[in-house]
């Protein structure tokens, strides 16, 4: 039996952590929000995205409006984003087993598909519509519901601690990986199925064995 495998984009396959810190410092200056260091940085990986919220000072009516600004910035940088190495490879390896292969993000779809064009990998993954920000367990089930596909089989691969939250509402499986936006220790807090050190390490996790 195949597995279904749902990856987020920016922190999970795309390397877009530079280019967010950029477009959000960028609008911090605008808007009085304080500015985010390295060292800064580096500490509020180890915060949940509520916690996020309050450091910068949003209220939640705000979130959507800057979502949609922040993302037009983001798309106008789309050729500055690359995958991760050995994420174009592990992609491969996926697809050619046989899995059937998706992202969900709260990114554009038409900047993640610019990004996949360019490494080729454009017909090996299909990308979903974009999510709410913390509204990806909706969609899974609406995948699921729609395709039939067994819970037990699909797996939501993500780099933040809402990734792995939707994965359990939408009652699937959930695989952390330790190289993206968010720290391994907040993570594994989480109790994900599995945590990835390694992109290479998601072979193990995901392609399923006889």
């Amino acid at each position: 039996m195949s597995t279904t495998i749902i990856f987020d984009f920016d922190g999970t396959i795309a390397d877009s952590s530079a280019l967010i810190r950029s477009v959000y410092n960028e609008m911090a200056a605008e808007n009085g929000w304080p500015h985010m260091n390295e060292t800064e940085y580096q500490r509020l990986r180890g915060l949940k995205a509520t916690q996020l919220q309050r450091w910068i000072g949003l209220k939640s009516w705000q979130i959507p409006g800057l979502m949609r600004e922040g993302l037009k910035r983001f798309r106008e940088h789309s050729k500055d984003i690359k995958l991760f190495d050995g994420i174009p490879e592990v992609i491969t390896r996926l697809a050619a087993s046989g899995n059937n292969l998706y992202i969900l993000s709260t990114n554009h779809p038409e900047t993640i598909r610019d990004v996949l064009g360019r490494y080729k990998l454009e017909d090996k993954v299909m990308v979903l519509r974009r999510s709410a920000l913390f509204g990806k367990h909706y969609a899974i089930r609406h995948l699921i519901s729609k395709h039939k596909y067994v819970p037990d089989s699909v797996w939501m691969v993500g780099d933040e601690v809402r990734d792995i939250e939707a994965a359990k509402r939408a009652g699937v499986k959930a695989a952390a990986v330790s190289w993206g936006l968010q720290t391994s220790n907040i993570l594994k807090n989480m109790a994900p199925d599995a945590v990835a050190g390694h992109p290479t390490d998601l072979l193990d996790i995901l392609i399923a064995t006889p």
